[in-house]
């Protein structure tokens, strides 16, 4: 599916580093019953062109009480927080993939049952294609980490 031209999230580019995760977090009683494979929060970061195109999709995610396909659906954190429409990562047919707006944003090379054990894939606008970035990862985390740095920068000269 193409995203709609104009309709980019911000473009924030999480530090390689992230703070030590500290005390535990209580979880619903929804998720404790969700499967074990499935942890309740995800980071998504990169360091390579997908922090430059889909820099706003990249961040924590946390696992909700919806599912899809017997998997757990996550929403972005730091936008729903402020009111923001949020990017959702989901399972669709085997394949993960990063939405916003219903718009796919990153998407998993190959079908698999989580999204931390394969390859990843980002819209670039210009191209209207998916193309590889080597350097984006998803970390599962058993915990909400205490804290967070974000770094934004520009690719470019303005």
């Amino acid at each position: 599916m193409s995203p709609a031209v104009g309709h980019q999230p911000p473009t924030v580019k999480p530090q390689e580093q992230m703070a030590t995760v500290r005390s535990p977090r209580s979880e619903s009683s929804a998720a404790r019953h969700q499967p074990a494979s499935d942890p309740p929060f995800l980071l998504v970061t990169s360091t390579g062109p997908a922090a430059d195109h889909q820099g706003g999709v990249l961040g924590l995610y946390r696992k909700t009480e919806q599912m899809t396909e017997g998997r757990s659906l996550y929403i972005q954190l730091h936008v729903s927080q402020y009111g923001g429409s949020p990017c959702k990562l989901a399972s669709d047919n085997g394949v993960w993939v990063a939405t916003w707006y219903g718009d796919e944003r990153l998407r998993a090379a190959t079908p698999s049952d989580g999204p931390s054990s394969v390859k990843w894939q980002f819209y670039e606008y210009l191209k209207d294609t998916m193309r590889d970035d080597p350097a984006l990862t998803v970390t599962g985390l058993s915990e909400k980490p205490s804290e967070c740095e974000v770094t934004i920068s520009l690719s470019q000269d303005i």
